[in-house]
């Protein structure tokens, strides 16, 4: 079983976001294999503000 807890919930399952203990941030570029048109970027922001809730936003291109 695979779990997303950390601020890559935003992109992977959104629920994992309750895990979340602090504020995150990430970014993450990837072009395999230097093919040309062929890239993913992505950034994610998680803010959790109690035991009961938490946002998170992210941004693709």
């Amino acid at each position: 079983m695979a779990i997303a807890d950390d601020a890559n919930a935003g992109y992977w399952n959104l629920s994992g976001l309750m895990e979340i203990g602090s504020k995150q941030l990430v970014f993450m570029y990837l072009k395999p294999m230097d093919v040309d048109g062929v890239a993913v970027s992505y950034s994610s922001l998680a803010l959790p503000f109690s035991s009961n809730w938490a946002i998170g936003g992210k941004l693709s291109g």
